[in-house]
Parts: C-alpha cells; sequence; structure tokens
C-alpha cells in the first residue's frame, strides 16, 4: 500500500516470502505480509504468520510481518507470529525486525500479540526524528527488549504491556487461538486514546469477559463463517476457526486462492468484492459464483486493490455477509449476478 489509509479487518495472511538482492535502497518488495509506504493503515484483529523476507548480495531483509515505511498505522488487537528476516547467499546483507520494521513512522500497537518473529519482535529507525511507536496493552516477546532502536525516544512503552506465552492452540498447524489458561486472555484495554483521539472504544458485547484478549481471536468467541450463514444471520464456528484465509494471490488474472469454512445450511458460496477506495461504505460491484461447499476456490476479484467477503446461500435464500467492527449487518449486494439471491437474516443455524 502506498499513500493511502485502507482498513484491514479480519484476515490471515501466512506463508508468504519476499526475496530482495542487490539494493541498499528501500525496495516496495520489503514487508514479507504488508508493505506500508506514507500510508495509515487500520489493522484490527488480523494472524500475520509465517512470512518471510530473505535479503542476499547488497540487501537489506527487512520486516517479516510488516514494514511501515514513514506514516501513522494503528494496530488493534491482531496477532504477529512466527515470522522472520534473513540471510541468503553473497555478503553485505541485514536482517532486521522479523515481526515489524518502522522507518521514521509513529505505528501505535494496542492489544496486539508480537511473539517468536525472529530475529527481534520490532525493530525501530528513527534517527533523531521525533516519531514514536506507541505500545499498550500488547504481549511482546522479551517485553521492551524484544524491541530494537536507534532512539531508546521512539519508544513509548505505555501501560498494560506483558511478555508472557500467550499460549497458542497449534501455531505449527496455523492455529493461533488463544489456549485457556493463557495470560493473553482478558489483559486486553476496552478503551484507549492517544493525544486526543479514541482509537478503541468497545462495548461489553464485543469481547468475551471482563475485559477483551490481547490478539485477533477473542477466546471463547462465536465468530462468523466465512463471514456468512444461509438461511439466516451469520453462521457460528467454534472459537478460534479461522473462517477465510488468502493462500495466493495473481496480481497477473487478479485471481485469488483461498479456503473458507463453509457457512451453516449452505449448499454453495457467492464471492462479492468492491474496490478498496469504497470499503467504507462496502459498495459491492463483482461477484464470482459457485464457489462450492468443500471450503476451497479460486475467485477472481479483479484488477488493483479490492476486498471481499464469502457469503453462503441454500439456492433460495443468502445469509448474512457478517458484522463490521461496529456490530451492523454489512449491506448486501443487489443484482450483481445470477447467483445474488434475496437475502434472509431471520433464522440463526449452528
Amino acid at each position: 500500500m502506498r499513500d493511502s489509509a485502507p482498513t484491514l479487518t479480519g484476515n490471515t495472511v501466512r506463508g508468504n516470502s519476499v526475496s530482495v538482492s542487490g539494493s541498499y535502497t528501500t525496495p516496495s518488495g520489503l514487508g514479507g505480509a504488508i508493505y506500508s509506504r506514507s500510508s495509515d493503515p487500520w489493522l484490527e484483529r488480523n494472524v500475520i504468520s509465517d512470512n518471510v523476507v530473505s535479503g542476499h548480495l547488497n540487501s537489506d531483509a527487512r520486516g517479516g510481518a510488516m514494514y511501515v515505511y514513514y506514516g501513522d498505522p494503528v494496530l488493534l488487537n491482531n496477532t504477529f507470529s512466527d515470522n522472520r528476516t534473513e540471510n541468503g547467499s553473497g555478503v553485505y546483507q541485514t536482517s532486521e525486525g522479523g515481526g515489524l520494521y518502522i522507518y521514521y513512522a509513529s505505528p501505535v500497537l494496542v492489544n496486539t500479540i508480537l511473539w517468536n518473529n525472529e530475529p527481534e519482535e520490532i525493530w525501530i529507525n528513527a534517527g533523531s526524528s521525533p516519531q514514536v511507536t506507541a505500545i499498550t496493552y500488547s504481549d511482546v516477546r522479551g517485553g521492551r527488549t524484544g524491541i530494537v532502536s536507534d532512539n531508546p525516544a521512539a519508544i513509548d512503552w505505555l501501560e498494560g504491556n506483558i511478555d508472557a506465552d500467550p499460549l497458542f492452540v497449534d501455531p505449527a498447524a496455523g492455529e493461533y487461538a488463544l489456549q485457556a489458561g493463557s495470560p493473553a486472555i482478558d489483559a486486553g484495554a476496552a478503551y484507549f486514546e492517544l493525544g486526543g483521539e479514541i482509537l478503541l472504544d468497545l462495548s461489553p458485547e464485543d469481547y468475551v469477559g471482563p475485559a477483551p484478549d490481547i490478539g485477533a481471536l477473542e477466546f471463547g468467541s462465536i465468530g462468523a463463517s466465512p463471514p456468512a450463514g444461509s438461511p439466516g444471520e451469520a453462521s457460528r464456528i467454534s472459537a478460534g476457526a479461522q473462517p477465510l484465509v488468502v493462500n495466493a494471490f495473481d496480481p497477473a488474472t487478479g485471481e485469488v486462492s483461498i479456503t473458507f469454512a463453509p457457512a451453516c445450511g449452505a449448499t454453495d458460496h457467492v464471492a462479492y468484492s468492491g474496490d478498496l477506495s469504497s470499503v467504507a461504505s462496502l459498495d459491492w460491484n463483482g461477484a464470482t459464483c459457485g464457489l462450492g461447499n468443500d471450503g476451497a476456490a479460486t475467485v477472481f476479484v479483479g484488477e488493483g486493490s479490492r476486498f471481499f467477503v464469502v457469503v453462503g446461500h441454500d439456492d433460495a435464500v443468502e445469509g448474512s455477509y457478517g458484522r463490521t467492527s461496529a456490530a451492523a449487518e454489512r449491506p448486501e449486494a443487489e443484482a450483481l449476478a445470477t447467483c445474488d439471491l434475496p437475502q434472509r437474516l431471520a433464522d440463526t443455524c449452528d
């Protein structure tokens, strides 16, 4: 992303690799999962894991999960784990920021897990600039010492942070839900403001227990799948399940390979998509019909920056498109394709 302010919510980004070689400059390929340049993205409840940046001759491998190059990102309830940067062939390489690499930027991290990223969780290159990384109610391996910076003043280590194994269910299998007894359960914040700006304001209905959890996946929560149900309200899956996973994207064709948890009661699924510039209003302008019901499909979302959702139907009515972070039903698409069916939200299914 560049010169933009997108919102990324509820995604899993896993298993990507980037290789850089032959330049000490800042190529656009840095960042194993996300490269943010002069942008102010809003990331909420994303799991970003097992991504890698490899540096070869005369190159800098930075930002195994995310590279932030200028800008003011807001990261709420995300999980960054098992990402890394590494040196490959040749000489004169650097390897920095297995989780996050921050270059003259001012991100804010709230209720976020950074665990088992190598060689360190966060690397901050701030120089003498006034940019500051603010971290609160987050679980960072190594605590403040898990963060490397050329300027200690660039770290605003606020209240509520912990350094404790979050006890993921099965990270080797990509399961980053929390086990019972995790120190991240009920350890987050429901409200946070910085510099007079409210960045987080959750109601008790938004989490389970006395306080929100740290990390992307709330322990004991019931989420939408994929997110959609049919017939009726968003179908429900067990806590910690991954409703939608993007496995690969081909920018030449605009095709995305996905796996998803089929909606309860559904006989088929549809992917509705729209331009990322209209994600706030959720204006749908594309559809891929006939995804089937086995939980794996290839979706055509088109060129450029796009967003999409998978919706289940039973050949008569379709279910929910999921809910926004404010718990409001997302609007349905209308007359986009022959597979666009009337929506029914009166019932629920398990």
